[in-house]
């Protein structure tokens, strides 16, 4: 498999935890509200592309999953995002046999070949 270099970030382990738990708020904030209180770490690694495998991994085995769908939205805005995260949590739903899937958090990104 080929590798690609990386960063993974860690949460530091931190005496402050001890007295202040880490947090951070996704969605509005109050005033003079701090949107985290993260201290991380960076690891400068490379990992095995999984793109590339000869088996793709398995849930009940590996923990993850690589699967492809297509939903065919553009994300060119924030319509067509609506759109794809919906198609998305119905496609894993489905896949799954889950009943419910909420989709929190995501990033757009530009793949350039």
């Amino acid at each position: 498999m080929d590798k690609v270099p990386t960063v993974l970030r860690y949460l530091e382990p931190l005496p402050l935890w001890e007295e202040i738990k880490p947090y951070q708020i996704v969605g509005k904030l109050n005033e003079n509200q701090s949107r985290n209180n993260l201290v991380l770490s960076e690891h400068h690694v490379e990992i095995d592309d999984i793109m590339k495998a000869e088996s793709a991994p398995a849930l009940d085995t590996c923990g993850f999953l690589y699967e492809k769908c297509d939903t065919g939205e553009t994300l060119a805005d924030r319509e067509s995002i609506d759109r794809h995260i919906e198609t998305l949590e119905t496609w894993l739903s489905d896949m799954l046999g889950l009943i419910f899937v909420k989709t929190f958090e995501y990033r757009v990104s530009i793949c350039i070949k």
